[in-house]
């Protein structure tokens, strides 16, 4: 996906085209010194080194263009990372900051809700509920989309927004970090997985409601329309 990605649009982040913007990040990052550093002392936002912060500026970015309508996130090669940046980027498009999961061995469902400081002055209020862009959002998934890009995918289709281009690879990767007596540090797999606002577990991937890829008889794959930013406006759109 990088590769197919790169020879349509260079190594970018952040893309204009015609009315529609897009994002592009292949892996949720937290840097908690620098949003110390921001809100603490007055600092730069950590655009660089944040997923969050990242988002928000590109978010800020298209604002300021009055001709894009449309905002694309690209997580065709997004294996997860940080579902705190998750939770925080979906709150920013449409008010949902909550992570869904069921415990494997008890049946429990549980939803945990965050409030984001979306407007970035320093408070966790009620200006942060109605903080928002007025774009028409769409997402794109592949095979290789996993854990929290997966999870995101989910909790912005079950708001409405459009999925695009493959259905997602799935999974939870839910891990829980330990340490033993004696200070080794190490890692086991958790007891949960990741659900929808229905409760039902997102292993087997979010579907698309357009489908941008063709298979061939021979199994092989056509990804020429992936990154197609016209015929992605096009079904955004068409979902208006």
């Amino acid at each position: 996906m990088r590769a197919v990605r790169t020879e349509k649009f260079g190594d970018v982040s952040y893309v204009e085209q015609g009315d529609t913007a897009m994002f592009v990040f292949d892996q949720f990052v937290l840097d908690p010194d620098g949003w110390n550093e921001f809100y603490q002392n007055d600092a730069e936002l950590p655009v660089e080194t944040d997923t969050y912060a990242t988002f928000h500026a590109a978010l800020d970015k298209a604002a300021a263009n009055p001709e894009i309508r449309n905002f694309v996130i690209d997580l065709a090669a997004n294996g997860g990372g940080e579902s705190f940046s998750m939770s925080a980027m979906t709150g920013l498009i449409c008010g949902e900051s909550a992570v869904r999961f069921e415990d494997t061995v008890t049946g429990e469902k549980t939803c945990v809700s965050y409030l984001t400081d979306t407007n970035l002055d320093g408070a966790f209020d009620e200006q942060d509920l109605s903080a928002g862009y007025d774009f028409t959002f769409a997402v794109l998934t592949s095979e290789y989309t996993f854990s929290s890009a997966n999870a995101m995918a989910s909790i912005l289709s079950d708001q409405g927004v459009l999925i695009l281009c493959e259905q997602s690879g799935g999974g939870s990767c839910s891990v829980q970090y330990c340490g033993t007596a004696d200070g080794w540090l190490y890692t086991i797999s958790n007891n949960i997985h990741l659900v929808n606002q229905e409760g039902e577990d997102l292993d087997s991937g979010v579907p698309v409601e357009e489908k941008l890829v063709t298979e061939g008889e021979d199994g092989s794959r056509d990804y020429s329309e992936f990154y197609d930013l016209d015929r992605i406006r096009d079904c955004m759109n068409e979902s208006r």
